[in-house]
């Protein structure tokens, strides 16, 4: 999105009338708000380097006007209606793989999730790539979206048993000489990449099939956050678990969940004063 448009521009020529116009043709295309803020920060974080190295005055993304991002509370299952999912799925052959997205691992980390990161025995995995689709190069293999989401998971014992059996599968269809070994955990029936808007297609179909409300992929990881927290997990151990860059991202996602929890402190320091 940046490159087509200011990618040719010298920095000492790039002003705040160039990245406004960015946005606005960006947001005429149809990108979100939300997408068009995106470019926004990563322009910003850029932009900032080059301050620091000496090689702009100052930052022409202060002086420029992003559009805003209202604050929308995600939508999420309740437990019983994430049981239900779960339920739904045993004799699933990709089971394993929404079983996943209750770590709070993100589409394209269980996608890309290869074996050599998946410990089995231990109970944990370690999340080291993502497989995304980009318009016009396929299906890649890229690094974790940020540092922090380079991170180690502990698997449920649910989560576990059911990978140890998609496992089994796995090695099963590994001997057919059709077979395209691509070291991931969760492929087609011949070992090639699983693409994203098929594994869409499909949840898409569960969710249909069984009566539940409609939610996105991604809001099966707002789900194991807002559940968690209502089970009174430290944010801290959330934000952790979901790859947030900061506590501050998780915190701010799910206000609407820690703020009413409040009333927790207000209740001891009533019980600490005795009145």
């Amino acid at each position: 999105h940046i490159n087509p448009e200011i990618g040719k521009l010298r920095l000492s020529q790039l002003r705040a009338d160039h990245l406004n116009l960015l946005y606005s043709k960006k947001l005429d295309a149809g990108l979100s708000n939300r997408s068009v803020e995106m470019i926004h920060g990563i322009l910003r974080r850029a932009l900032n380097k080059a301050v620091k190295w000496g090689l702009l005055p100052k930052n022409p993304t202060d002086m420029a006007s992003p559009p805003s991002v209202k604050f929308k509370i995600p939508s999420t299952w309740t437990s019983d209606e994430l049981r239900r999912f779960l339920d739904s799925l045993k004799d699933d052959r990709w089971a394993a793989l929404y079983y996943l997205a209750c770590t709070g691992m993100r589409k394209g980390e269980i996608l890309g999730l290869p074996v050599k990161a998946l410990d089995i025995d231990k109970g944990n995995l370690m999340v080291i790539q993502t497989l995304q689709f980009l318009p016009g190069k396929g299906l890649l293999i890229l690094e974790p979206k940020t540092e922090r989401s380079r991170r180690l998971i502990r698997l449920p014992e649910f989560v576990r048993e059911a990978l140890k059996d998609h496992l089994t599968r796995r090695a099963a269809l590994a001997q057919s000489p059709a077979w395209k070994e691509t070291g991931l955990v969760f492929t087609t029936n011949i070992g090639t990449p699983i693409s994203p808007r098929n594994m869409l297609r499909h949840f898409k179909q569960k969710l249909t099939s069984i009566g539940l409300p409609n939610i996105r992929f991604h809001d099966l990881r707002h789900t194991t956050a807002s559940l968690l927290l209502e089970k009174n997990v430290h944010p801290k151990i959330v934000s952790e678990l979901l790859g947030h860059s900061t506590v501050t991202l998780t915190l701010n996602t799910y206000s609407h969940i820690i703020n009413p929890m409040s009333s927790v402190a207000a209740d001891a320091m009533d019980e600490i004063v005795g009145q």
